[in-house]
């Protein structure tokens, strides 16, 4: 028994290796070797991409955000729980799972997918008007902390350095 979960662990640690360098061959290989459901499983996939530590989280993000894998977007969404978590709280537990990609309108795909699962919980639209409030706010917490570790951002001066 423990020969085979070595085997497992093994066909695993491969899986990942793949995903890291190609996604799609990855997915191929992790259903061929019955790690996930199936290719057409997007529950499947999400489960093993959040479940295991090994994926890069770039490469994770960069993926799940892509248009043809919203329905893996959205069961990797499925996973969390926001109930009674500030937006703040929620987007920092989501982001630590994956890094956000480069492109805004990838990100945009992503923030939208984090506002409705946020909304679900009856206890969080208390604290917010509603999704597109969520989607405001976690937009601009994204934006506002890009910046604020951004070394190409010049620091503003007060206006009593600038007259002097």
């Amino acid at each position: 028994m423990l020969q085979q979960q070595r085997q497992l662990k093994q066909v695993v640690i491969r899986g990942i290796r793949k995903f890291n360098e190609d996604p799609k061959k990855g997915i191929v290989f992790l259903a061929q070797q019955n790690i996930i459901d199936s290719v057409d499983n997007p529950n499947s996939i999400a489960q093993f991409l959040r479940g295991t530590s090994r994926v890069d989280k770039k490469l994770l993000g960069e993926y799940i955000s892509k248009k043809q894998n919203g329905e893996i977007l959205k069961a990797f969404m499925g996973m969390f729980d926001f109930t009674g978590k500030r937006v703040d709280e929620a987007l920092r537990e989501m982001l630590e799972t994956f890094r956000l990609p480069g492109e805004s309108q990838l990100i945009e795909r992503i923030v939208v997918e984090f506002s409705d699962k946020y909304c679900e919980s009856e206890d969080n639209l208390m604290d917010v008007a509603d999704k597109d409030a969520v989607f405001v706010l976690s937009y601009a917490i994204i934006i506002l902390n890009t910046d604020q570790h951004n070394p190409n951002m010049k620091v503003a001066t007060s206006p009593s350095h600038s007259m002097k």
